[in-house]
């Protein structure tokens, strides 16, 4: 008898067209999750679950994808019997598997880090996600990259993290640093905020325990700093792409027919101070590609 015979004779009450899409949707080549699958769409009602076959396949690939990072390996484990515990397992192998994945550098530039606190600037939303983790800071909200792209873009962020302690339970154990683009690095406004994503006063600052003065002005001139280096970075990255979009866009075959048509006619018509013109303008022509002959070996 096929494995699929036998998963119809142990589950008769799965109507016929639901045990043939769960048969093909297994995408194992012995088909080793298509029993688990009818068992616990039959214990669905049992269950009081209300999933669907997609939502049922879509978590099961999942849970074999993630195999290296759950607990229990053994789907046919009783550990398993309901929906909703699979879906648990799959949540908690994510959060495992993000954590051995994770790579500091890729996510977050390192302003300072000591035995007290961690001062970073996060690069991406998964270090933002991370590293704002229980707070309410929008740029940390796990399902709303585009708000941290946006603050990321237009201005420099960084966290101040003290270690050994939670945000739950203290509002200043992580704060928030801010600054536009717009503004100055040097004189600028910094904005700060508390875990609860209020802004933070330089008294409440002061009083929080955490901070004295002089560490709070030391901080602020390390942001500065970073926040200076980012925005000159992006300016002259802006700058380098604007002049390479102006040389994509230059006919040079026009440009060369031009200047042969005006050599050509100034010296058939045309005397003093248009010929002088003539040749400064092959001057600047010859400096030109001097200048990018020899930025360009000098580049490699």
């Amino acid at each position: 008898m096929s494995k699929f015979d036998k998963v119809k004779e142990q589950y008769p009450l799965v109507s016929n067209a639901t045990l043939l899409k769960l048969y093909t949707e297994d995408w194992t080549a012995s088909k080793k999750y298509f029993p688990y699958m009818v068992k616990l769409w039959d214990r669905k009602k049992i269950n009081g679950e209300t999933f669907t076959s997609p939502l049922l396949i879509k978590t099961l690939k999942q849970f074999d994808s993630l195999l290296p990072y759950v607990s229990e390996k053994d789907v046919y484990s009783s550990k398993y019997d309901r929906f909703y515990n699979l879906q648990k397992e799959v949540l908690a192998a994510e959060v495992i598997k993000e954590e051995k994945t994770f790579v500091r550098d890729e996510h977050v530039t390192i302003i300072e880090e000591t035995d007290k606190y961690l001062f970073l600037s996060p690069i991406t939303h998964k270090g933002s996600v991370k590293y704002g983790f229980g707070t309410r800071w929008c740029t940390a909200s796990k399902h709303d990259e585009y708000t941290f792209n946006r603050y990321n873009k237009t201005g420099y962020l960084a966290y101040l993290i003290f270690k050994n302690e939670d945000s739950k339970n203290n509002k200043f154990s992580k704060i928030a640093f801010y600054s536009e683009q717009s503004t100055c690095p040097f004189s600028g406004e910094i904005l700060v905020y508390h875990a609860l994503d209020d802004l933070a006063t330089d008294v409440e600052l002061l009083t929080s325990q955490f901070l004295d003065l002089e560490s709070l002005f030391k901080l602020m001139t390390k942001f500065r700093q970073h926040a200076y280096g980012k925005f000159r970075l992006q300016k002259a990255e802006s700058n380098v792409k604007r002049k390479l979009n102006l040389l994509q866009t230059f006919d040079f075959q026009q440009f060369q027919e031009d200047v042969t048509i005006i050599r050509d006619w100034q010296t058939r018509l045309y005397t003093g101070e248009f010929g002088q013109n003539v040749q400064e303008l092959d001057s600047i022509i010859k400096s030109f590609v001097d200048e990018v002959t020899k930025q360009m070996q000098q580049n490699g």
